[in-house]
Formats: structure tokens, sequence, C-alpha cells
């Protein structure tokens, strides 16, 4: 699927560049996806930051329709301080951005800002769901090196905005969707910066170019888009991660574990819950449970080298090790809040709801706690707009 336009490429410089625009056919079933950009006002400090804008997005453009399909185009841009609206003292940075920036006409929201370090850990944050999406450029003291780093995370964000699952660190070479930013992605050249623009992994291209057509608004949703996504994240199991589990419930063996575990089933809940396959939806959300608990029982029994399956979970450490499982519990249990608040089930919604915030008691603050309840009001008020989010929104 990449190949095609490195080939047209290669046939426009052999046969002259007057004929290569009769060579570079669009997909008739390519996407086009509409673009509002908003800015911060320190990334707009830069007197070109809108050819900046105009070059990553024109680039990411190319890269996203030679995997997938995906055209990306800019409606309009604009500057906007997300720090200084109402909503930031109650909000996470990334609610902030969908409650205070409409979407308009458009179908995504891309907003970049600009910080010498990280707010929190993430350079970079996909709120597919909705479309939105957010790209931190870092560390402006070395300009081109950081750009490049902007222009990774930007493709990176949209693979997530497409449904693509995070992969593991290969020593052989980066991937597009290794949820790390790593050094070795841009390298000096002579006086010079490059970008060693990763692959993505082929599966993750199969899913993107099946979410190709997915709807960014509720209405916009059909089952034959959806039976395409569903198929298309087959092949992870199929083709991928193999799994083995004993008879009391631990792993076994993982062939060919290329895909971060779990991530199939939390993006698989979200979409079949968009297409109104509510039952379903939750039943991929259990399936994550059933499989969390397998690796928690494995990472515990664990001994010797350290598994990729456990690094993640803690190691060796019994209490980092369990207490990973009971996040993850707890977050599964928001994602079934969401699905219940798809499918208009408000009592079930809230039930789900209070058991997340009841176990964020003991890991964080109130501050932080009243933003993930802020957070749900604030989806209440999106999918289930008839009631009263004040009346029915619960206490922390």
């Amino acid at each position: 699927m990449a190949s095609k336009n490195k080939m047209a490429l290669i046939l426009c410089l052999v046969i002259g560049l007057s004929r290569c625009s009769s060579l570079l056919l669009e997909n008739a079933n390519a996407r086009t996806v509409r673009c509002k950009v908003v800015v911060s006002p320190e990334f707009a400090e830069n007197t070109k930051w809108r050819q900046n804008v105009e070059t990553l997005v024109e680039y990411a453009d190319r890269v996203m329709y030679s995997w997938a399909d995906i055209h990306l185009h800019i409606d309009t841009m604009t500057v906007f301080d997300v720090e200084s609206s109402s909503s930031y003292a109650g909000h996470f940075f990334h609610d902030c951005l969908i409650k205070e920036i409409p979407k308009g006409s458009s179908d995504i929201v891309l907003y970049f800002s600009r910080h010498r370090t990280p707010q929190g850990r993430h350079v970079g944050m996909s709120k597919f769901e909705f479309g939105y999406l957010h790209v931190v450029q870092l560390d402006w003291d070395q300009k081109n090196r950081d750009y490049m780093f902007a222009c990774h995370t930007l493709l990176h964000e949209l693979g997530h905005m497409f449904g693509a699952v995070h992969v593991y660190r290969l020593e052989q070479g980066p991937r597009m969707m290794n949820p790390y930013l790593e050094e070795r992605l841009v390298q000096k050249k002579g006086m010079a910066w490059e970008y060693k623009e990763p692959e993505f992994n082929l599966t993750n291209a199969k899913i993107m170019a099946a979410c190709a057509h997915r709807g960014f608004r509720p209405r916009e949703w059909s089952d034959s888009t959806w039976r395409t996504i569903r198929d298309a994240y087959a092949r992870i199991p199929e083709m991928h991660n193999k799994w083995r589990f004993s008879s009391d419930g631990k792993i076994l063996s993982h062939e060919f574990n290329e895909f971060v575990e779990g991530q199939r089933f939390a993006f698989l809940a979200t979409w079949a819950s968009l297409s109104g396959h509510h039952d379903l939806a939750l039943k991929y959300l259990d399936t994550l449970e059933w499989f969390e608990e397998c690796a928690h029982a494995t990472c515990l029994a664990e001994t010797g080298s350290v598994s990729r399956l456990c690094r993640r979970r803690g190691g060796h450490n019994r209490s980092e090790i369990d207490s990973y499982a009971f996040s993850t519990h707890a977050w599964i249990q928001l994602r079934k809040a969401y699905v219940f608040l798809r499918a208009g089930k408000v009592h079930e919604a809230d039930s789900c709801r209070k058991l997340f915030t009841d176990a964020l008691v003991g890991d964080y603050d109130s501050q932080v706690r009243g933003k993930y309840l802020n957070q749900y009001k604030l989806y209440k008020s999106i999918y289930v707009p008839e009631v009263s989010t004040s009346k029915n929104g619960g206490g922390r």
C-alpha cells in the first residue's frame, strides 16, 4: 500500500515531469479530511507560523495518502489561547479543546502549541473519538530539529485519529506508532538535521485505510464502515499477537508480540459504540478486562528476565504490578460509562463513572478528580444533550 506513490515517483523521474501528472491518479475512494488549524499564542510568535503549519500538514497529507488514501485539507487557521479560557482551571487541556473550539464545518481540529519542556508526559494527544488532535513543539533552541519532531508527532497522532495501535520499539529501526519519541528519528547530517521517517506497520496501515471513512459526527457512521474496521483489526491476533493461555489464566506465550496488547479492544469498543453496537462494545471491554487479569496473574508469577508484556506493568515489582492492574480496571469502568452514555443509558453510565472516580481517591488529588468529573459532564452533554448534567453528574 505504501509503495504506490513511490513507484509513481520513480516512473516520473524516468519519463520526465511533463507526463508525471497523468501517473499520479487519485484513488476514487480517497478521503479528504477538512482540518481547522488552531495554534497557541506562543506558537504564533514565529512570524512564519502559517507557512510552517502549511508545510507540516502538506507533508502529513502526502504520508497519510501514501499509506491509507487519506488527504488533509486546511479550512481555516487561527490563534486561540486555551490557557486563558474559562474552562482551563477545571478541565484537562484536551477537554478544553473540545469545549472551547467548535469544529464548525471541519472534520477535525489540529491544535499546535509551543513549550520548552513537555507539560506532563505527552508531546501529542489524539482525542480520536471527537476529532481533536494536539501537537506540542518543544525546545525551539534547535528549530529545525524540533520542527521535524513536531512533524513526527503530527503523523503519530493522525495515526491514532484513524485507529492505529501502538507498537513496541524495534531495534532495527523506529516505527511510526511507537509511543516514545526516539532521538534516532532526527539525526545530524553534515550541518543539517535529517528526519528519518519511520514506517507504519502494514496492519496499522490497513486499519487506517479501513477507518478513513469513519464518522466525525454521530450520524456519519454506517454499518458497512464498522464491518470494514472490525475486519482490519482482526489482522492483529491473526498475524501478530498470538496468545496462548494456561488453564489457570496465565499467558504462556506471545508470538510476534509487536502490538501493544489491549489497545485493540479499546479502539474496537469505541468504534463499535459509535456505530451503534453498544452491547458489542461492552463485550470488547469485558474481553480487555479479562486479558488484563490474565496479564496481572502472569506478571506476578514471572521469574527470570522481564518479558515485554510485564515490563509495561512494573517488571518484577509486585506493588507496581498490582497498581497497574487496579488503575487499568478503573479506566475500563470509565470506558464502559462512555459506552452507556452513547447508548443513552445514563443510570448505568453514572454507576460506572462512580466506580472509576471512587478508585481514584488514593492516587489523585481532589483537583484531578474534579477534572475527571468535569470531563464526564462534558461528554454527557455531547452524547445525551437532553439530560441535565448538573442533575445527573453525581458527586466526586
